[in-house]
């Protein structure tokens, strides 16, 4: 019988993973699609009329 134990490092690991996988995300998502438009002003000039 294989007993495995899950320590605090690998919570602590999965954790971290799973928010640079949100942060990815995120940037592939919202900021990429847009990026010329930051670049030029455009996008912070839609931002504020949110």
């Amino acid at each position: 019988m294989l007993i495995v134990s899950v320590s605090v490092q690998d919570e602590d690991l999965d954790f971290t993973l799973a928010t640079d996988f949100e942060i990815g995300h995120f940037f592939r998502e919202r900021v990429i699609p847009r990026a010329v438009l930051y670049f030029t002003g455009e996008a912070l000039e839609d931002d504020e009329s949110v």
